[in-house]
């Protein structure tokens, strides 16, 4: 019974998490998505293929740039978070987060170019 309760706490703790990652994203959009362009935008400069990037290669430019980031360190400690220091759950949340709004301001620019 014991290993049950803490598997569903530990689902609940991370559920919470989420959730307040997910406020931290929507206050701090801005800048999230400004990383992610930034990000892509330098990817794009240096790769020798930029039309062959995928999403694995923001995310994965991305995840340390927001493990360091102020934004998100100063977040975290105001949240009582423990700070991403390489940790997957939490960047990954704000850079699903990033690489979504990146991708939905792109598809708008798109479509309003037509």
């Amino acid at each position: 019974m014991a290993l049950k309760d803490y598997t569903w706490d530990a689902e609940a703790a991370h559920k919470i998490e989420e959730q307040t990652l997910d406020k931290h994203y929507t206050k701090n959009q801005k800048h999230y998505d400004g990383l992610a362009k930034e990000a892509l935008q330098s990817l794009k400069k240096i790769s020798p293929h930029p039309t062959d990037l995928k999403q694995a290669d923001l995310t994965a430019i991305l995840r340390p740039m927001i493990d360091r980031d102020s934004v998100t360190l100063k977040g975290m400690e105001e949240r009582k978070l423990p700070e991403p220091n390489g940790q997957a759950r939490p960047a990954a949340v704000l850079v699903v987060h990033a690489i979504r709004g990146r991708a939905e301001l792109e598809t708008r620019q798109m479509k309003e170019s037509r």
